[in-house]
């Protein structure tokens, strides 16, 4: 079901997307009235003009995340990853002969 619009437009149990921006951009929701209504975010990109975002998307006829739940848990473990993704570094080069 179209939450916007109240009408069914398939007929599998569950679609989603989340869109996922990170918090240096400052991302912003707005919804936007006009072609009976978009949601959308406003950011801040960096000064090359540039900005990153994640897509993701499940439905319930897909291999991997066919509920509501599962894709949920999967979107905010992945958003948390990308906020603040493993780094490393070699501090020191260490050989034997």
């Amino acid at each position: 079901m179209d939450p916007d619009q109240g009408t069914v437009s398939s007929m599998v149990d569950m679609i989603g997307s989340a869109l996922v921006i990170r918090s240096q951009y400052r991302p912003r929701y707005r919804f936007v009235e006009d072609l009976k209504g978009n949601h959308v975010f406003a950011v801040t990109p960096s000064a090359d003009g540039a900005y990153e975002y994640l897509i993701a998307g499940a439905w319930s006829e897909g291999a991997v995340l066919q509920t509501w739940e599962a894709f949920q848990r999967y979107v905010l473990t992945t958003a948390r990853e990308y906020e603040s993704p493993v780094r490393a570094r070699v501090v020191a080069d260490e050989r034997h002969d």
